[in-house]
């Protein structure tokens, strides 16, 4: 209860802030409440409201023209805001993007506890078409989920973002590959954020269990986590 009243006794300063409300802001205070939400038995409704207010203010002051929020507990909805006629629904199904990459991690993390693969499994020794030297020999499976393999990007790759037009991980890693052939970073020297890191990886995954990836997700996640046919993966 006393996380409650010091929550509360903030309200009207918060109420008082002026400008522009970020999104990082946003986070945090939804963080909080959600957090003072578990641990006290009613959320005052001058709270509600509060966070009502900032969630409408960061999302009406993004750049994004639909966007959707949607918040909540074990006990329901606690609140939901939408902007612009393409937001998304509540029951909707959308690409989810970056938010693959975890769910990714989780299936190759399976693959390892399994023996499929290790954390020191190379490209070179898993994928056929995998014949560079140099650097590139040398990239394991620990920097593909780390994206420090020293691969910075392919200017060729048509895998990325090609949403409508599915391709397995097998059927673009060997377009990724071309970006490393010729890569002069010392795997591990290098951070560079690419969906390309985690292409490489599922097709790993696909070569070594002789299954598709979306099979793998059935396997390691959907099916377990009793999820909807409405989450899956349909190539990249």
């Amino acid at each position: 209860q006393i996380l409650c009243v010091a929550w509360a006794d903030e309200a009207p300063r918060m109420a008082s802030l002026g400008g522009r409300v970020s999104m990082s802001s946003l986070l945090s205070a939804v963080l909080i409440i959600l957090a003072l939400r578990t641990s006290c038995a009613a959320m005052s409704a001058d709270i509600e409201a509060e966070l009502a207010k900032r969630v409408s203010a960061a999302v009406n002051g993004s750049r994004f023209d639909d966007v959707s929020v949607f918040l909540g507990d074990a006990s329901g909805e606690m609140l939901s805001y939408r902007k612009g006629g393409g937001a998304p629904e509540w029951e909707g199904v959308m690409p989810v993007a970056s938010a693959s990459k975890w769910v990714s991690a989780i299936i190759l993390m399976h693959l390892v506890e399994d023996g499929f693969l290790s954390l020191d499994s190379r490209p070179a020794e898993v994928l056929p078409f995998w014949n560079a030297s140099g650097p590139a020999s040398r990239v394991t499976l620990a920097h593909l989920l780390a994206f420090t393999s020293g691969y910075q990007g392919n200017d060729e790759s048509a895998c990325v973002f090609v949403f409508g037009q599915p391709r397995s991980p097998l059927q673009c890693a060997p377009i990724i590959y071309a970006g490393f052939v010729n890569m002069t970073n010392e795997p591990g020297t290098v951070f560079a954020y690419y969906n390309d890191h985690l292409e490489v990886a599922a097709a790993m995954a696909e070569v070594v269990t002789g299954k598709s990836w979306d099979e793998l997700y059935n396997e390691y996640l959907r099916s377990p986590l009793g999820l909807s046919e409405g989450s899956r993966f349909e190539g990249v």
